[in-house]
């Protein structure tokens, strides 16, 4: 359960092994528990986001399906987004000698984009 998911509190675990399990723990006793058992509270690894070439190939497929069939008439591709770019990493239980990783997105805090593409 710990090794799937990584929870940022105590309690959640708690609450997740009562649902489970039907058995109560104390939070600082789950927290004893959890150092004995080999978990530290630390912050996973933040590893770049690659994108999927599989799908970007059948974007484009399928893209090109779309543009035979309109003929002359131009294809927009329109969108408004005002993202925030950053990934925060927290800390979470991740067991001692194991590193967890997170995808992460650029740098910007904040990003306002409002735009049409014709890419014929």
């Amino acid at each position: 359960m710990l090794h799937e998911y990584t929870y940022r509190y105590a309690y959640q675990i708690a609450h997740s092994i009562e649902e489970t399990f039907n058995v109560c723990f104390s939070i600082s006793g789950l927290n004893k528990g959890l150092y004995q058992y080999g978990f530290s509270y630390k912050q996973p690894k933040g590893v770049p986001h690659k994108s999927d070439k599989e799908k970007q190939a059948q974007f484009i497929k399928e893209y090109e399906v779309l543009k035979e069939n309109l003929g002359d008439d131009p294809v927009y591709f329109m969108g408004a987004t005002h993202p925030s770019q950053v990934t925060k990493v927290t800390c979470g239980w991740i067991k001692k000698g194991h590193d967890k990783s997170i995808e992460t997105t650029g740098s910007l805090s904040c990003l306002n984009i409002i735009g049409a593409l014709n890419l014929s």
